[in-house]
Formats: structure tokens, C-alpha cells, sequence
């Protein structure tokens, strides 16, 4: 088990004995482009945990293990770290010392979720964890709030790209069995229970690596930003472009290139289908709920008219199967689906899309069966 493992390495690399902390990582299901949009989310804290085992050590430097690559890695707030998988906790001690916050040096042992695991954003799982440890060591007295602003910031700082405020809050904020529909403009929140026991969310992986993502995120909001002088011109008072109505945005359509309203169409259809999941969640339409990541799939095709090969044949064998609903993650370009499978179904389906894949592909795919856990905390020992 993972946290045996923290527990003993940390004993035979720093000698003694240390509190464990550890944090979970997030998927967004719907409302990926909702920062751009200032719109909603619906997203949950997964149980594939980043965690640590960590000690003061009377110093002003961290000393961090990493239980997957065996290497050590010293930080501090002022020199930048040797490993990347250290660029994470540099970005939060650099951020708070900019603040004018004292730092107290530890000695900790990381493992658990990658940084590069983009399906579950495994760096800001790992970012988030160091807030929570920083906050303790040093009773600084932050909220989850407060936490969840200093993760963003220090997740910009430290890789120079722009991440979704959606993965540290639901990491921080996270509730065992239930999703989070979360405002992304205000960060005001609801939980929405989450029938573990009747269906599941079932992840696909395949071994590729996922390096188009963060481009095409970036891309879809520089085409969204174009768009809103435009669509101004004829709504004054357009806030965000979801306040618009579907007939409201095709009634000026001749006026925007073909990409920039492709753009906003599945942009309208995102705002849409996260709207229409929550209120089938809340009314237990388990039917209505698949409905609505079938929707967003359609409109994702949309805008991305020649998806990836691997990605055609997942959402393929997923329609085959007439599973509740299933979609692409990433805009198609993160190399995993999110399936929603009633229980009764997920042996078949399991044994049927793997098997049909390796076939196909000759590799193996990754099989995910997600569980929705709580936010980060301090474990006891």
C-alpha cells in the first residue's frame, strides 16, 4: 500500500518517523472550458491520491524523496529545484515567500499520482498537496479559499501554463461519493450526490502521450476571446458569451470566421450540457445524465470534425455497447474517455473494449474505475 510504503521509506532515507498528508486528484467531466467561459463545472476528487510523509527539519530548505524515481531534490523559495517533479512545491514556497510569509524547512517523502498524469492532473494534485503542507508546518491559518488561489497561482508560476481553477478546488474541496458543480468565476459551490452503487464512472487510457492538450485548451480560448468583441457589437451588455441564447448567437453568425463560431457553438453546447447533467443528477435521471455527455461529445465533434483514430474507436465500442453515455476528455486531445456504465454492465463492457482494442491496436488500454473520495487532508498516523 502506498502509505506504508511513505511511512517506511521516509523512516530509512530521513531516520525518523513523520505525519502523512495526502491529496486526491480531480477529473472535470463537463465545463472543461469554464474558466474561459466564466461559467460552471461539474467535476469530483478521484481516488488516485498524491500523498506525502513529511517532518520539519529545523532548516530553511526542503529535502524531498520521490518514492517513484528513488532521487532526491532539494528546494528552496529562492533557487529553483534540479527535478521537475520539484517545480511544483518551488512554485507555492516562491509564491508565499513573495508574500511575505516565514517558510520552515521538512524533510518528505512524495508518491502516488505523476505530475504528468493529465487525466487526473496529477502536477496540480501535487501542488495542492504542497499547500495544504506548507499551511500546517507554518499555521498560517489559510482557509481551503485561500489554499485553492495559492495552488492556481503557484501551478501558473511554476509551469507558465494556464490551469482550470476546477482541479485544486475539487482536490481541496472534494466529497467522498458526491460530484461538485462549481462556479468558476466566483467559486461559489454544490454538492450533487453521486449513485455509486447503481453506475459508474469508468475511465479508458491509452499508452499514448497526452502533449496536445494544454495546446488546444490555450487555442479554443484565444478563439473565444476574439469572439467577444464581436458578439458585443451586437449585445452591449454580453457579460460571458453563455449568457447568450443558441438563436441569439446564429442570428450574428455571418460575422464571425468559420473557426471562431465553430468555437462558440461548442461552447454554448459545454454551458449547456453542464447545466442539463446537474439537474439529471439531482433528479437520480441517471438516463438524462448519460444523455448529456453523449451531447457534448456531439458537439465536440463539431468543432473537431477528424478526432483522434484511438479516440473514434473508443466512443465507437462505447455506442455499441449502449453504455449510459460516454465522451472524449481534453477536447479529444488528453488520450483517455469518460464512460458512464451501469453497474450491471461494467464486467462486459470492461472485458469487451479492452479485448476489442488490444485487437486493434495490438497495446493494452488502461482501465480506470473511478471512486469519488474526499478532499485533501492530514491523515492520522
Amino acid at each position: 500500500m502506498l502509505y506504508t510504503r511513505l511511512r517506511e521509506t521516509f523512516k530509512s532515507v530521513f531516520g525518523k518517523e513523520g505525519v502523512l498528508y495526502t491529496a486526491p486528484g480531480s477529473l472535470i467531466l463537463l465545463g472543461e472550458q469554464a474558466d474561459e467561459l466564466k461559467g460552471y463545472a461539474l467535476a469530483g476528487a478521484v481516488e488516485r491520491v498524491t500523498a506525502a510523509v513529511v517532518r520539519e527539519n529545523q532548516t530553511d530548505i526542503a529535502r524531498i524523496y520521490y518514492l517513484d524515481t528513488d532521487e532526491l531534490d532539494e528546494v528552496t523559495s529562492s533557487s529553483l529545484p534540479s527535478k521537475p517533479w520539484s517545480m511544483s512545491l518551488y512554485g507555492v514556497m516562491s509564491m508565499l515567500k513573495q508574500h511575505g510569509f516565514p517558510l520552515k524547512g521538512f524533510d518528505a517523502v512524495v508518491g502516488g499520482l505523476l505530475p504528468n498524469q493529465v487525466c487526473f492532473s496529477g502536477y496540480s494534485a501535487l501542488t495542492t498537496l504542497g499547500c495544504l503542507v506548507l499551511n500546517d508546518i507554518n499555521q498560517l491559518g489559510f482557509s481551503r479559499f485561500d489554499m485553492v488561489k495559492l495552488a492556481l497561482g503557484a501551478v501558473v508560476q511554476s509551469s507558465g501554463q494556464p490551469v482550470s481553477v476546477v482541479h485544486p478546488f475539487v482536490s481541496l474541496f472534494g466529497k467522498a461519493d458526491h460530484l461538485v458543480r462549481v462556479n468558476t468565476h466566483t467559486l461559489e459551490y454544490e454538492y450533487i450526490p453521486f449513485p455509486a452503487n447503481d453506475i459508474n464512472l469508468l475511465m479508458l487510457e491509452v499508452p499514448r502521450p497526452s502533449t496536445t492538450y494544454l495546446a488546444e485548451k490555450n487555442h479554443f480560448a484565444g478563439l473565444c476571446k476574439e469572439a467577444k468583441p464581436i458578439l458585443m457589437r451586437h449585445y452591449p451588455a454580453l457579460i460571458k458569451l453563455p449568457d447568450l441564447t443558441y438563436d441569439q448567437m446564429e442570428a450574428v453568425s455571418d460575422d464571425f470566421p468559420p473557426h471562431i463560431l465553430a468555437a462558440c457553438r461548442y461552447a454554448w453546447h459545454e454551458y449547456n450540457a453542464t447545466q442539463k447533467a446537474c439537474v439529471a443528477l439531482m433528479a437520480n435521471d441517471r438516463g438524462r445524465f448519460g444523455e448529456a455527455l453523449n451531447a457534448m461529445q456531439l458537439a465536440l465533434l463539431d468543432y473537431q470534425p477528424n478526432p483522434l483514430e484511438e479516440m473514434t474507436f473508443l466512443l465507437a465500442a462505447a455506442k455499441e455497447a449502449n453504455i449510459l453515455g460516454a465522451k472524449a476528455l481534453g477536447m479529444g486531445q488528453a488520450g483517455c474517455t469518460l464512460n458512464l456504465v451501469e453497474e450491471k454492465d461494467v464486467q462486459s463492457f470492461t472485458e469487451g473494449v479492452t479485448s476489442s482494442y488490444r485487437r486493434e491496436f495490438d497495446k493494452d488500454l488502461k482501465v480506470h474505475r473511478l471512486h469519488l473520495v474526499n478532499g485533501a487532508t492530514k491523515l492520522p498516523y
